[in-house]
């Protein structure tokens, strides 16, 4: 997981702004996080099995599928491959609108930066 400190803050948020922060992403009006409780992400790739190559990849996110083709780091590990990508979003293509307060005096940014860490495992034999 990305640690605070290596998100960009300034200062670290002590629990309760962190609290109250999760609990407004949440709400029906943003995140909807009870009825859409998870982000699922399916990837699609044929071709080497290290290097840096375009993956892609479907985001399926508050009830939407949101299509990418994202370039990725393959790597091999004792556990199977380990695939790694650095993406950018607008709230636009999340269906969101930007988080903003105060007359616009309060705002988050317009463009949300990921990283996506995923570790492929083989868990039985694979057909040819």
């Amino acid at each position: 997981p990305v640690e605070l400190k290596d998100a960009g803050f300034r200062s670290i948020p002590d629990a309760a702004a962190r609290s109250s922060t999760r609990d407004n992403m949440l709400r029906p009006e943003v995140l909807d996080g009870e009825n859409w409780p998870q982000v699922i992400v399916d990837v699609a790739y044929a071709g080497e099995l290290t290097g840096t190559h375009q993956f892609n990849l479907t985001l399926t996110f508050k009830g939407m599928t949101i299509p990418l083709q994202l370039p990725a780091t393959v790597t091999r590990v004792d556990a199977g491959l380990q695939i790694d990508s650095q993406f950018s979003l607008d709230h636009h293509q999340l269906g969101l609108r930007p988080y903003s307060a105060l007359g616009g005096v309060i705002r988050v940014a317009e463009v949300l930066e990921f990283e996506l860490h995923l570790l492929a495992v083989a868990t039985g034999e694979l057909d040819d």
